[in-house]
């Protein structure tokens, strides 16, 4: 049931819910250019049902652990779960999501030294959907709130100081907001009616390619945008509750939002996608009766052209994290049975070691100073892995309480 419901927030229309990967795009490329500040206080930080994390990433210990307010109280009933963790200079950005009337989303900053609150905002009439960060600015996207959303509803961005939390602007499309992304002064959105590209300086929409699904009977997922050398990469996912699903990936240019290419339909749901080294990384998922399945895909980022592919004997809901000739990966294979966390050769393809961890949900795997850091669980059975780099074998791991939501490491 559990899966069953984490899976229904991956592939709603309209994408009311952060995914659980939601943030690993910028991490895994702020990593991979230096981009993150050096202010940033080392750690492994983890969002995990109504609490952030903050481990040491030598040992596992827990540094600090911040919860939601009133969730320590006796009779705490869960109406709020964090998702995204962002760290950002000497900051830690979440967002905070509902599925109670009685509760309100919102956007937290947290001290990254020690997880105190520097500042909080509350959103009253609409759900919030995604978070990143970029130049100093906290871009939120939000949808009307869960009983009025359909497809056509229209979706706004708040785009918030990032050290104080004050609006600065908001920005409106004519669709949900699903994903985005900010770079270069424009504004990227995954929306439920396509793509939309917004100019931040005056607000004013720059282009907008539209995206439909192939059958009524399909639902339109479009993925995070991933904005890498003039190009925009996404994944464009037909989802059938009734049947199968297929998704392909596909890149725009930046400037007008013409496809310049697009891969062939690949059977199961694309999650989420990562660009390294001119090479496009992805995973699918292929839902069944016994063991998930999935397969991890490799396309030339230019040309679209399939370098290889690799059978994960699982099911690939989390953006891969590539590095140094090896792409990393986690697969899902049952709520019952050990998760898979996967080495790949970048070259060829070729697995370079697998490893298990235990059952439940997962997150991105992320690689620092040659260590592979991977959270997986349910509830209490919740741990982070530390695991070596170069043949998986297990460093440490720790205990969490709540869903592994969000990782990131620096």
């Amino acid at each position: 049931m559990i899966l069953v419901l984490n899976l229904a927030r991956h592939t709603t229309a309209v994408n009311t819910a952060v995914p659980s990967t939601d943030n690993s795009r910028l991490t895994q490329q702020a990593q991979q250019n230096g981009s993150l500040a050096a202010s940033t206080p080392s750690g492994v930080y983890v969002a995990a049902g109504d609490s952030i994390y903050r481990l040491d990433v030598r040992t596992g210990k827990i540094i600090w652990k911040y919860n939601l307010p009133g969730s320590t109280q006796p009779n705490f009933q869960a109406t709020l779960s964090l998702s995204s963790v962002i760290p950002t200079g000497n900051t830690i950005y979440a967002a905070a999501n509902t599925s109670s009337v009685s509760a309100k989303p919102s956007v937290l900053a947290l001290d990254a030294a020690n997880g105190k609150v520097r500042w909080s905002y509350q959103f009253t009439n609409a759900d919030l959907v995604t978070l990143f960060v970029s130049d100093s600015v906290v871009y939120a996207g939000t949808n009307p709130s869960t009983q009025k959303v359909t497809e056509n509803s229209n979706g706004s961005v708040y785009a918030l100081n990032a050290a104080d939390g004050m609006l600065r602007t908001k920005y409106h499309i004519a669709g949900a907001v699903s994903q985005l992304t900010a770079a270069k002064n424009r504004l990227y959105i995954a929306a439920s009616d396509g793509l939309d590209a917004i100019n931040l300086t005056d607000g004013k929409p720059l282009w907008h390619k539209g995206i439909k699904s192939d059958s009524p009977q399909r639902s339109l997922i479009i993925t995070t945008p991933h904005v890498v050398d003039g190009l925009l990469y996404t994944a464009i996912v037909n989802d059938n509750e009734a049947g199968p699903t297929d998704s392909y990936v596909a890149a725009f240019d930046i400037t007008n939002g013409k496809t310049v290419w697009q891969s062939p339909r690949a059977q199961g749901q694309v999650f989420d996608l990562v660009v390294a080294n001119n090479v496009v990384y992805f995973g699918t998922t292929i839902a069944g009766v016994g063991p998930f399945q999935g397969t991890l895909y490799a396309y030339e980022a230019r040309k679209g052209n399939q370098l290889w592919k690799y059978a994960a004997g699982g099911a690939i809901q989390w953006a891969p994290y590539a590095t140094d000739g090896v792409v990393y990966a986690s697969a899902y294979v049952h709520m019952d049975a050990p998760e898979v966390v996967a080495a790949v050769n970048t070259a060829d393809g070729h697995e370079k070691w697998k490893i298990h961890v235990g059952a439940g949900l997962m997150t991105t795997p992320y690689v620092h100073n040659g260590v592979v850091y991977v959270a997986s669980g349910f509830g209490s059975n919740t741990f982070v892995y530390a695991l070596k780099a170069a043949d998986g074998s297990q460093l440490w791991k720790t205990a969490l309480g709540g869903d592994p939501a969000s990782m990131a490491v620096v």
